[in-house]
């Protein structure tokens, strides 16, 4: 009886651990797959950077062999009599409201 034990457990053991042998071999395999793939895609980037970079020469000067010319800003000025008016804290109507949004 105790052999039948003995080796009833030996043969889960051995299709346990075959079991998991094949899981890494899969995962192996897998991971192999992965790695070519991603190295591949690599060097498919790297090409195509270098490709952009040949295409378009990029030229790039100097602040000071380019020149500060100062660029002249345009300053709109708004009626500032809507925005300088504030909400006084008591309870407003919709017409008090409406009064103090500009209209633009």
């Amino acid at each position: 009886m105790k052999s039948l034990y003995i080796t009833l457990f030996l043969a889960c053991g051995l299709h346990a651990y075959a079991q998991e042998n094949r899981k890494d071999s899969e995962t192996q395999v897998q991971e192999a797959v992965n790695y070519k793939e991603a190295k591949a895609f690599e060097a498919e980037m790297i090409t195509e950077a270098q490709q952009r970079t040949s295409e378009k020469p990029s030229v790039v000067k100097l602040a000071s062999e380019q020149g500060l010319a100062v660029k002249p800003q345009t300053i709109s000025h708004a009626p500032q009599d809507h925005k300088e008016k504030l909400l006084s804290s008591r309870n407003l109507t919709i017409q008090e409201i409406r009064k103090t949004i500009p209209k633009d």
